[in-house]
Parts: C-alpha cells; structure tokens; sequence
C-alpha cells in the first residue's frame, strides 16, 4: 500500500541494528580468554611475553583493605587482613561485614605480580581513579594524583591519566600498591583498568589515545563548521536542524575532551575537578534536549514539541543543580537521569519509526542508528548500574556517537539533495510557465489589438461626424471613451514590446521626426489621465529644435510612458517638458512636482516590473514595464536615459536620442508653448435641477473616467451627485454638505488612503448615519477584513457590474432610509409621551396659586406653556436640538416640580459649554424626570438634582446627579438590559443612545446615597 513500508524492510530495520548492538556488545562486555588474570590478589606472568603478546590489563581479583592506607612495610609486617574485589570495580558494589560500602572512603589496593627474568623498562597506563590516588611499586613511590587522607581536611581530589616507568630488574615478583581516597564523587574505587607492558608500548597506547580522540575531535569540529556554513549561506530557506545539529556535535567535543585521556587538561592544567566533572555531566543532559530540537525539526509531524519542552526544562533544572551542589549530590542520581534518557531515547524511536513508516525522507536510516546508538547507551548505563563490572574503554562510545553524526550527516545532506532537486525541478517547471505565460500574453494582447483600434477608430468617426448633433454630454464621454482605449492600446502595446524585448525582434524605422509636435499630441492623451488632477502640463521644447532621426511610433511610446509616469506619481502641480541639443544629440527631459523616487529605488526603477511602491495607498498601480521598456527603446536608438530626484519634491527623466542630419517630414507649429490647465477637483455641484433628488451620493476616486462613469451610471437611477479626486476634498465636502446620504470611494486614493477616509467618516458619522461603500481592485479576504474593520458597510470590486453596483447602493440608501423613519417615529413618540396626571397635578397647583399668588400662578402657567410647547411641538422633529432650547424643556419641568414640592426639591445647573452646543432631543428632560420621581421625592426629606454639560476633548458629557434613594442593584441591571421600564425612562433613553451612538448610558447608584445618569456623544454631531 501506497505510504507503508514492506514487511521485509520492517524487518531489516530492526534485525540489522540488533546484530551490531549483539557485536558490539561482545567487543567490549568479553574479556581476553589468552590473558591471565589475577586471582587472590595474584597475577602470573611468567608465561606473557610483552614483545609478542603485547600490553596487558591487570584484571582480576585484587587484595582490598577498606579504611586503610597501607604501605609496603605495612604488608611486611602481615598483620592485615585482605578482602579480594574483582577490579576495575567501584567499590560501591563491594560487601564488607554484610552491607554495601558507601561510596565515599578511602581503601588500599594490592596486587602481587610473578615475572620472569626482565631488565627492560616497563610501564603502566593508568586512566582516573574516584577521586584521587597513590601507586607505588614495592617500596617506592611511583605517582600520586591529588591527594590521598583519612578525612575531607587531609585530601584533595583531581582526575588526570598518568603514565610511569619502572625496571624491574630481573625481580621474580612486584608488587603494586594502590591507596584511593573518595569524599568527592557519588561512587569510589578503582573504576579503570591498569595497563601493564613495555615503555614503547605504553607509550604507544597512550599515544594511539590522543591521536583517536584528536581525529574525532577534528572530524566532529569540521562537519560543526561544514553545517554552520550551510546554515548561513541558506538565508532564505534555512533549515534550523542544521543549527540544532552543531549543537549536538560540539557536545560531542566537550564529552571527549572531559573523558579519556582529558584533552581539555593539556589546555587548562590548573583545571579543577568540579568543573571537569560538570563538563562531563552536562553534555550528558543537553545531549537530549539537542537530539529533540534537530528531531522535531526533521519530523515536525511525527515528534511532539511537548516532549521537547519538558526534555529542555528538564536538562536545565540539572544544569542549574549541577552548578548549585556538590558533586557528590548530583552525581548520585546518574541512574534516574539516565533512565530518563532512555525513556526520551524510547520516544525518539517511536517518532522515528512513524516517521519511517510514512516514509519520510532518512527515517528509516534514522531509525536504525537510533536503535544502535540506543544500545551502545544501554550498554553504558549498564555498567553505572554496576551490571557490568569489565568496563570497555571509554574511547568506544565517542566512536559509536560519531557514526550517529555520520549518519545524521548522510540524512541532512539527503533532505538537501532532495531540496534541491525539487528546487530545480520546480525551475524547469517555471521557466516552462513562463514560456506559456509569454506565449499567452502574446496571443492575448494580438487578439486585442484588432477590437481596441475598431473601437478607437469607431468612436472617433461618430464623434468627427456627429459632433454637432451630439449633446455636449455625449460628446465629452465619447472622449473619454477614445482616451480609456488609447491608454488601453498603450498597455498592449507594452506587453508586445516586452516579448519582442525578451527575443530581440524589436525593429526600428528610422527617419527625421519633428521632437515638438509629437510631444503636444502626447500631451492631448495624457492631460485626460489627469483630469481629475490639479495638474498643469507645459511644454517648453522650442519651436527651432532640430529633428532626431527615431522610430516615430517608438518615440511617441517613450514619451507617453515617462508623461504616463509623471502623472501617475504627481498628486498636483506641473509637469514639464524641456529639450535642447548637445553636440550630435537631442536631450528631452519630462520633470514632475511629485512625490520623487528614493534613492535605493533609482538603480533598480528601469529594471522589468519594477515599481515605486506597489503597497501605497496613491494609485501606483501598474505593470512596471513602461520605464523598463522605454530604456530598451532608447538604448536602441543610440540614446540614454537617467534619472534625478528628490524624495517629496519631484522627478526628472532625461534621455537622449541622435540629431537628424536631414529635415524632419513634419511641420514645426510656431506657437511658444501648448499649456494645459486643468481644474482642481471638480466638484459636479447640486443644481436647482437636481435638489429635489431624493438622494445625494459622493463619489471619490482619482480617476477621472471612474467617476464619470459612476456618475453617468447613478444619473439613470434619478440620484444626485458631488464627485472629488483624493480623502482630504472628500472630508471637506462632507463638512459643508450635509445632505449626503452614501459615499462610494476607492481603496487607492492620493494622500489619504481609501481606509483612513473611511476613519475618518466613522469619527463623525455612525454605520446608519452615512453608508460607506468601498471600490477596490484587489478582491481579496484580508483588503475585505480591513476596509470593514475601517467603517465600510459593503464592498465593490472593480471592474463591477453596473446591476450589482446599482442593487447595493439602493440596499445601503433605503438601509439609511428606514434608519432614519424608525428615529423619527421614536422621537414622534417621545413628544407624544406626556401622562394626564402630571397636567392634572399642575394645573391643580397653578388654581391654588391664584388665590394665595396670583403673580406666582401667572410664573407657572407660563413654564407649563414652555413644557406643553417644547413637548407637543410635531413640526421640530430633529434629533438634535440646541442646548439652550433642551434647557428650557428641564427648566419649566423643574419649575412645575418645585411649585408643587416647595423646599423639598432643590435643582443646580452647571452649564460649561455653548448654550448653542447641539445636544440630543428629549433626552436631559426624561433623565431629570426620572431623577425626581424615583429618587428625591420617594426621600421623606427630599433632595437636590444637579445637571452638567461638560465638554471633554471631542465629545460632550451630561450627567444628571442625585442624592435621592438609589437604585437597588438588581433593578440596574434590569434596566440596562432592557426588561424594566418599558415607558420612556432610562431604558427608552439607553436603547436611544446605542442606536445613536453605539453606546449606552453610563449609570451609577448607590442605595440611600443617590444616583448618577451620564450620556456621551460627540461634540458638533448631527444625526
């Protein structure tokens, strides 16, 4: 099946790997059956000779004294007692009296050895010891390493392998006395073996020692080196395993250099143990972490970033251990750290196997070395389990972790050959849709041609032979429609020329071409680009310049892309045209006032689809091949073209072309200059005629032949229109207009963006308030995403369907349209909303006056006129009304209230804006009504109202504050979530603010203290 691996290949990846773990496993747990071994603290070599059976280890059971520091005269004396340990041991696993020795002490060593006659200079290699040591052969002291005490005060620890050189001279028998002191390391003893032979061949080993770890070392240091190369040259793609794999290398170096013969001692001497040891150690943890991060790099699918996670903080934790304690403390827990090792070791495998399973690329080699190297660990933590008491050397395990680099190597150099592999096949495969793509554009644009001139060619015979019996109307549009297949005609042109650029077809008929004449007609096409634009075009080129011997259609071409590029980048002010002659040639420069090119842009402007700035909001959209093919076509004629600017004030393109030794074919028109105003931002202004529209849209786009077509468009529908070219004209209509119902604008504006005008709506105008509905060329999800996060209520793409377009503006305008027919028939209800009790107990207050105060009864009778006027006045329905006359509703409510409760009810007005300030209607006199009837007048004492009208920045803040009983929590929340108060009160008005504003009214009560009502809305708004 398709995805899975053969049952054979299954089958190999497990048996191959067992076998070499079965092999090595017997290389170094077998112990040499030719060599002797000692036995009862005896080692018989009376029938070894070194010369032919070469160096020897001094395995076997060895005379051990615990708690004793014993010397030859010691032994002389043969009042000692010997236990026999098999070494090299530690003596952690011996038994003395019944239980296991501590690993912490201190022991004596003996062996005695048999020789036959020798009288040449022998040797021994000894490797570390726990932790330090004496060795004397007989008598005689040979070396020490650190210092061998009694207690932690007397001694000094230090790892450091050793060689000495003794004669026995023809003695029958040696012996060699071993004194080991440990208050250091977790475990004790004589953990490496002793290497017996001649001077030569000790030396011999110990050098074979060096160089071994010393080629690893450089191997290891190289691919380190190698990959870290790959890495930086790969800045685009890079592939972080690489990264994670020198990692895993140069821990590799430091395990090697903290072990074996201790390299890293040959460079620091004075080095002292802990840190020897913590080297040791933390290769050991970060070793997994490392192998996480390079697995989950290579397999990101099969290997969990979980596991990763934990592993790393687990190794840090140690670390941090490591550095913090003694080395007897960490390093007492090597048996859990290395079980969990081999537990990551078991994930590792599990990920690796799916991996190969799913036949990911060197999974299945991955696999197998995992399951090697997993052995070789099990074989090491075997022997700190003290399982294995016939240690191998520990050289063997470095080799066993650089063929896991070689491997790791091979798998990482395949992903690369497969990279690029698939690199170039992917480059066959586009330079082969490219071809395609030449090819349709080709066919595409030839395919045009024909159509787009019978449309110009069309057009402009209705508009010669017709134009006297055409409106003006329809003349003006039959122009622009000759301008659009022009710029059209231009575009296919470009395409052509590209192609024939890129196979050098490009071919030149030459002849004598008048510059000025050329230039004006140019400038005829452009000046309908810009028409929308406060752009002036001059034309300075004099009327006595010499011809230049051009392609007449290739120069036109020229000179409409650098005018075309002009306009494209100028917002407003002028562009001009100069040229002048210069010994065999003519130099034309088309200079702009635009936004300028930057200074890194000015090397690469001329290269193919290179443009300014694709991602601004101006209109700079474009093919990018106008300036690039315009270079081609001056370099063909001889020419050349450059290029100067300055950043915000302007461009100036300059190309040369050859003087015409013969007279050009064309007239020179006397006149000084052609010089084409156009006017700035026109605005379709609403007429008598169309005032009675019943709805008015802005349109704002920078292209001018855009808004004629929307306006020609909206016309049909019986829609009134006001047309601007950038954001900032668009803002300043909607200021003075305010009759605007929908505003339809392009997501490419100059100056300010299609989205920040939109911003800027929103700042003024709510979602109901003015529909925004947006253009854009570029349909895609996100552009969508951010014009509805800017305000918009639909969207458009351009080129649209004048159906589609007309559907969604008559949505967004009846949208607005019943908006605004609910608003008004809520504040008709709101004027409406006066009780008969409240006149019935106001009038009756006014009759009671007249007989006590008949000046008083003439006051209340006048504020009940005010109240009855302001509420039932039908003909005011805005939502929005002056403050002054909002006050005067309150005003004579407040007065009526007062007439009936005297003293105990008091009202303050704290009025810090404008008595003209446009506040919404009906709105304060409901919050004040609600602040006397439920809060002043239900307190036996009564209390006070205090009204303020604050402005704070852009908005303004009312807040309507008593000390009357409060509101209980639960009626709060009840009328904030609209289920209590179903009459016109703090729900009614709530509900108001959220439809107006998007936001509610802001209330805070405290039971028996009083109550805060505050609204917000912004200052100078009109809904």
């Amino acid at each position: 099946m398709k995805g899975q691996l053969k049952t054979s290949t299954l089958g190999l990846m497990l048996v191959i790997p067992l076998i070499l773990i079965f092999i090595f496993a017997r290389i170094v747990t077998s112990t040499d059956t030719k060599a002797p071994r000692a036995i009862h603290g005896v080692l018989d070599l009376c029938n070894w000779n070194f010369q032919q059976d070469g160096i020897i280890k001094l395995n076997g059971e060895w005379e051990f004294y615990w708690r004793q520091l014993l010397t030859y005269h010691d032994f002389q004396a043969n009042n000692n007692k010997a236990e026999f340990v098999k070494v090299p041991n530690v003596w952690n696993t011996y038994h003395h009296n019944g239980h296991f020795l501590p690993g912490q002490g201190y022991a004596t060593y003996r062996l005695k050895i048999k020789l036959r006659d020798l009288d040449s200079q022998m040797g021994l290699k000894l490797s570390t010891m726990s932790t330090s040591y004496r060795l004397m052969i007989n008598d005689e002291k040979m070396t020490d390493n650190g210092k061998v005490g009694i207690s932690p005060e007397n001694y000094s620890p230090q790892y450091r392998p050793n060689v000495v050189f003794f004669k026995p001279n023809n003695s029958k028998e040696i012996e060699i006395i071993v004194q080991i002191t440990n208050f250091t390391y977790a475990r004790g003893g004589f953990w490496s073996p002793i290497y017996l032979g001649t001077e030569a061949q000790v030396i011999t080993l110990q050098s074979e020692n060096r160089q071994r770890e010393s080629f690893l070392i450089g191997v290891l240091f190289i691919m380190a080196l190698y990959h870290i190369a790959i890495f930086g040259l790969q800045r685009r793609y890079r592939f972080h395993a690489e990264l994670y794999f020198v990692f895993i290398m140069l821990l590799f170096i430091l395990r090697i250099i903290s072990s074996g013969e201790y390299a890293i001692l040959q460079f620091y001497p004075g080095l002292d143990i802990k840190w020897l040891v913590f080297l040791k150690y933390a290769t050991i943890y970060w070793c997994v972490p490392a192998l996480a991060l390079f697995m989950r790099k290579l397999y990101p699918e099969e290997y969990s970033p979980i596991m990763g996670t934990i592993v790393f903080a687990i190794a840090a934790v140690l670390t941090l251990i490591a550095l913090a304690t003694p080395i007897g403390f960490y390093t007492q827990y090597t048996l859990w750290i290395e079980i969990i090792s081999l537990a990551t070791g078991l994930y590792y495998l599990y990920a690796a196997w799916l991996a190969a399973i799913r036949k990911r690329t060197g999974a299945l080699l991955l696999f197998s070395t995992i399951i090697f190297a997993s052995g070789a660990f099990i074989l090491e933590a075997l022997y700190n389990w003290n399982i294995f008491h016939t240690r191998y050397d520990e050289n063997v395990f470095p080799i066993v972790g650089l063929v896991f680099i070689f491997v790791q190597s091979f798998i990482l150099a395949q992903r690369s050959s497969t990279a690029f592999a698939n690199v170039d096949s992917l480059s066959k495969k586009l330079l082969s849709l490219d071809k395609l793509k030449d090819e349709f554009l080709a066919n595409t644009s030839h395919e045009l041609r024909t159509p787009l001139h019978g449309i110009i060619n069309i057009t402009e015979s209705i508009l010669q032979n017709a134009a006297t019996s055409l409106p003006p109307q329809h003349q003006k549009n039959l122009a622009l429609v000759i301008a659009s297949g022009k710029r059209l005609a231009y575009l296919v042109n470009d395409i052509l020329d590209y192609e024939k650029l890129k196979h050098g077809d490009i071919q030149l008929y030459k002849k004598p071409v008048n510059v000025r004449p050329v230039v004006a007609m140019v400038l005829e096409v452009s000046k309908y680009i810009a028409f929308a634009k406060p752009v002036c075009f001059n034309n300075t080129i004099p009327p006595d310049l010499p011809g230049i011997l051009a392609d007449e259609e290739r120069f036109t071409q020229i000179v409409y892309n650098l005018l075309g590029n002009a306009v494209k980048f100028t917002t407003a002010g002028t562009i001009t045209i100069s040229a002048r002659q210069i010994d065999e040639f003519i130099e034309i420069s088309v200079s702009d006032t635009g936004i300028g090119i930057p200074e890194e842009k000015i090397v690469t402007i001329f290269e193919s689809f290179e443009q300014l700035n694709p991602t601004s909001t101006t209109d700079q959209n474009g093919t990018g091949l106008g300036l690039s093919i315009t270079k081609h076509l001056v370099e063909s004629h001889g020419g050349k073209i450059w290029v100067q600017s300055v950043p915000g004030e302007g461009s100036t393109f300059t190309f040369t072309m050859p003087v015409s030794a013969a007279e050009s074919e064309q007239p020179v028109n006397p006149s000084s200059s052609y010089y084409y105003p156009v006017s700035p931002n026109p605005l379709l202004e609403i007429t008598a005629e169309n005032v009675d529209h019943e709805f008015i849209i802005l349109l704002v786009d920078d292209d001018y032949i855009n808004l004629q077509v929307l306006t020609n468009i909206l016309t049909t529908e019986k829609y009134g229109t006001l047309t601007v070219n950038d954001g900032r004209a668009a803002l300043a209509v909607l200021a003075q207009n305010k009759m605007i119902d929908l505003v339809i604008l392009d997501v490419m504006l100059p100056e300010l963006s299609g989205y920040e005008l939109c911003q800027k709506v929103r700042e003024e105008y709510s979602l109901f308030e003015l529909p925004v509905l947006m253009m854009t060329a570029q349909n895609s999800p996100n552009g969508m995403l951010t014009g509805f996060a800017a305000g918009a209520n639909d969207f458009v793409s351009k080129p649209f369907d004048s159906s589609e377009l007309k559907a969604r503006i008559k949505t967004l305008l009846y949208l607005k349209k019943s908006v605004n027919q609910a608003i008004q028939a809520e504040l008709a209800f709101l004027h409406a909303q006066i009780k008969p009790h409240f006149l019935y107990n106001a009038l009756n207050t006014i009759v009671s006056f007249c007989w006590t105060d008949a000046e008083k009864a003439g006051q209340l009778l006048l504020a009940l006129s005010d109240y009855l006027r302001g509420t039932f006045n039908f003909n005011n329905m805005k939502s929005l009304v002056s403050l002054e006359e909002e006050l005067e509703l309150v005003q004579a409510y407040i007065t009526l209230e007062k007439a009936r409760f005297e003293e105990k009810l008091t009202c303050q007005l704290e009025i810090a804006v404008s008595s003209d300030t446009m506040v919404p209607t009906m709105m304060i006199q409901p919050i004040v009504e609600n602040a006397i009837k439920h809060g002043i007048l239900p307190k036996e004492q009564g209390g006070a109202v205090i009204i303020s009208v604050t402005r704070q920045e852009s908005n303004i803040h009312i807040t309507v504050t008593d000390d009357g009983v409060g509101i209980p929590p639960e009626k709060l929340a009840g009328i904030l979530a609209g289920s209590i108060d179903k009459s016109v009160g703090l729900t009614n008005i709530n509900r108001r603010m959220k439809r107006l504003y998007g936001h509610g009214i802001e209330i805070i009560s405290k039971v028996n203290i009083g109550t805060m009502v505050g609204i917000t809305i912004p200052a100078g708004k009109e809904v």
